[in-house]
């Protein structure tokens, strides 16, 4: 309340400045800084990288990506005796898929003891390793234990025709049915054999 004749006081407040900004909170600042950089540096390089279509020689394959990858599992695959092939992917097992329509000649039997050898090379992992063979099969000298012989199948040469790889001479297809990799006709063996490696390793 307001007392008539009477003169408020003048009330003089301290000034109020803001605290200075300490030395050690700006290094601490900095380092934070840094520390942010530092991870994540390396992903913005690798991805400018890739975005040029870079890619470290080590980590090339041998065979050509199938971009997307695409399913196979659900086609009913017969085997050579007539059972129905029963796909397992909780085995974890990769697959070589080879079609041999016609007579199995001179190449095809040396195409059949080429992959039987790339097969061994891979010691004790090459239990994750199956052979489909589509067609004619090749000399019985030429099969192992993870050869699996199958009966030609029209649905699976029209889907892989529909995906641009009928020409392939070799496809890998992954535990869960996938056509994931491709090898043409003039292939490298030792890619191939190395591209094996990293998958079932």
């Amino acid at each position: 309340m307001t007392i008539p004749g009477v003169n408020k006081p003048e009330v003089n407040l301290p000034e109020v400045n803001p605290a200075p900004v300490q030395p050690d909170a700006v290094r601490g600042r900095g380092q934070l800084l840094l520390v942010a950089l530092a991870f994540a540096a390396p992903l913005l390089i690798a991805l400018l990288l890739r975005g040029f279509g870079w890619e470290p020689v080590a980590t090339r394959n041998s065979g050509t990506l199938v971009e997307p990858p695409f399913a196979i599992e659900d086609i009913a695959l017969t085997l050579s005796d007539g059972a129905a092939y029963q796909w397992q992917p909780m085995e974890a097992r990769f697959h070589l898929l080879v079609r041999q329509p016609e007579s199995c000649d001179a190449g095809c039997a040396e195409l059949a003891d080429l992959l039987h050898r790339i097969w061994v090379a891979q010691g004790r992992r090459a239990e994750r390793l199956d052979l489909f063979w589509l067609g004619a099969p090749p000399p019985e000298a030429t099969r192992f234990r993870h050869w699996i012989g199958l009966r030609s199948s029209p649905l699976l040469d029209e889907r892989l025709a529909e995906r641009g790889v009928a020409d392939a001479r070799i496809l890998v297809v992954d535990p869960n049915g996938f056509v994931m990799m491709r090898y043409g006709a003039d292939f490298d063996p030792s890619g191939l054999r190395k591209d094996i490696a990293r998958l079932i390793k």
